[in-house]
């Protein structure tokens, strides 16, 4: 009787293992699938090259730098591991310098140690995405138009104006679902942006420039 009962225990046992397999296969999460609409809140650091051509012997150019925030919001289509959609942001904070003049009282700086003040207070844009999804991981590559507002103010001419300035934005980076419907990410963004005449005092300021974004953001899937 014993022998026959090992018998029998040793003929289930694949079946036995078997069963264990499908069960365990059933039980495996599904693949990620990035498709749907997003929501978003995004923070990080930006720093803009400013070239300004006021015609004076040293140019008044700006490194400045701040932080901004906001919201964001998108759409994903995937396609086995290809992810493509379309992205919306806005941006609000303060990215501002005093340029090179500050503090100097050559005469190539007015004798007075001051100059423009830059000041970037908005932005925002309109870009494609494209990614590989490998399961949780997104990796992409995003490219659209640009757009920011700007403000300069000079004391050494009086005057003071704003801008809206149209340009291109490209970047990329990671995003990682961290849960069923939520993500987060870190990515960069390289904008460009058209040039503009500010209307100060006694002469214009043609200006342009370029920014350079690192930020994260947390993404809520629908």
């Amino acid at each position: 009787m014993k022998k026959l009962l090992f018998a029998a225990a040793l003929l289930s046992a694949p079946f036995g293992f078997g069963s264990a397999a499908s069960a365990a296969d059933i039980a495996e999460p599904a693949a990620v699938d990035w498709s749907g609409f997003y929501l978003g809140v995004h923070a990080g650091w930006t720093q803009a090259n400013v070239e300004d051509s006021y015609d004076l012997v040293v140019p008044f150019d700006f490194n400045a730098d701040g932080f901004m925030g906001g919201a964001l919001a998108g759409y994903n289509i995937q396609t086995g591991n290809v992810v493509f959609g379309l992205e919306g942001d806005v941006s609000f904070g303060s990215v501002s310098d005093k340029g090179l003049c500050d503090g100097t009282t050559t005469p190539a700086c007015g004798g007075s140690g001051t100059n423009p003040d830059f000041d970037l207070d908005t932005t925002g844009s309109l870009r494609g995405r494209l990614g590989f999804a490998m399961d949780q991981l997104l990796i992409y590559g995003t490219a659209g138009v640009a757009l920011a507002d700007a403000s300069v103010s000079d004391p050494l001419q009086g005057g003071s104006d704003s801008k809206t300035h149209w340009g291109y934005v490209v970047g990329g980076g990671g995003e990682w679902m961290i849960m069923e419907n939520a993500s987060i990410r870190l990515e960069y963004l390289y904008a460009n942006y058209e040039s503009k005449n500010y209307a100060l005092v006694t002469t214009p300021d043609e200006i342009d420039f370029e920014t350079h974004t690192i930020r994260a953001a947390f993404d809520w899937h629908f």
